[in-house]
């Protein structure tokens, strides 16, 4: 599915973003008072759920909106929705544009670098989330985001490639493998590129095999299951706050005391995990047991960071939500 504009001269009365298979998220053009965002788009996805974002003035965007409740809007739904109008600044003449929004946090920074450039740091983005949020700031933040739309193209129902320059992105099941370290890897093999999750210092599965102009050559391949016979344990509550202590480290400051309690609350088991590190199940969280498997050898030090490492996003996004609840 590609992605679908409806224009009245230049206003713009209906558009439509795929978030891959049958998921898409469609914007209202027609402006609406919102209480907490002003003027207002309606967004509605494929589920039927219902947000808002802020107006956009879709023939010359000067700004980027924010999003009332973005955990509504599938993921790769929501970056083709920025990416839109990244599009449609670069297409006129737009040198920057700004967030004016209250929610300046660490995914909308991941999801903007996608399609927008800058020389601004995540830390000058997101430094004044507690308060902007409190507030319903929907100021400007001061980081200039420069237009670099990117082309992305499904090759199949699961899986997309996404190109700038060069080919940056192979998404796969929603997980998307980038060039460089971390555990989703894209890995240049001679005429090849390889989407591989890596867990320790190796690969543990390869899912997709592309070539460098992003045509699909195998893929999607299921992930081998751990074999570790933690799986199905849970981690003691004594090493679940151990953990805790450095999950904070890795996520913005004003959420380590949501962080710390959301990790007291939510019991962490071994599992499997697919191709993710963490997967947020609900009433609690699976780590891959491959963790276990690969690391435990290095010593328990090695398996905690790891831990924390994978855990970290997956928290994160849960107290983020639960804080953004309780401001209402």
């Amino acid at each position: 599915m590609t992605d679908e504009l409806d224009w009245d001269g230049t206003r713009l009365r209906r558009a439509r973003v795929s978030g891959g298979g049958d998921r898409w998220l469609e914007v209202d053009g027609a402006v609406h008072a919102h209480p907490l965002l002003g003027p207002a788009h309606r967004l509605t996805t494929s589920t039927g759920a219902v947000t808002w974002m802020g107006a956009v003035t879709w023939a010359r965007p000067d700004r980027i909106p924010a999003v009332e409740h973005p955990a509504l809007v599938p993921a790769l739904a929501g970056t083709a929705l920025l990416n839109l109008i990244a599009r449609q600044a670069r297409r006129a003449g737009v040198a920057t544009l700004r967030y004016a929004g209250p929610y300046p946090t660490a995914a909308l920074w991941s999801a903007l670098a996608q399609c927008f450039t800058t020389t601004a740091t995540e830390d000058d983005f997101t430094r004044d989330a507690e308060r902007r949020a409190a507030r319903v700031d929907a100021s400007p933040v001061a980081v200039d985001f420069t237009p670099a739309p990117f082309e992305r193209r499904w090759l199949h129902p699961r899986v997309a490639v996404q190109h700038r320059a060069a080919l940056e992105r192979v998404i796969v099941d929603d997980v998307a493998y980038v060039a460089g370290g971390g555990p989703h890897r894209l890995r240049v093999d001679g005429e090849v590129v390889r989407a591989e999750l890596w867990i320790g210092d190796a690969p543990w599965a390869e899912v997709a095999v592309v070539t460098p102009d992003g045509g699909l050559l195998s893929g999607p391949t299921p992930t081998p299951a751990p074999s570790a016979d933690v799986v199905g344990r849970a981690l003691p509550p004594a090493l679940t706050s151990a953990l805790a202590e450095l999950v904070v480290e890795l996520v913005a400051a004003p959420l380590a005391a949501v962080v710390r309690a959301e990790l007291a609350r939510t019991p962490v088991v071994w599992g499997d995990a697919g191709a993710r590190l963490a997967v947020d199940a609900g009433d609690r969280v699976l780590l891959h047991a491959a963790l276990w498997e690969r690391l435990a050898p290095h010593g328990l030090a090695r398996v905690a960071l790891a831990l924390a490492e994978a855990l970290a996003p997956v928290i994160a996004r849960r107290a983020q939500a639960v804080a953004l609840a309780a401001l209402g």
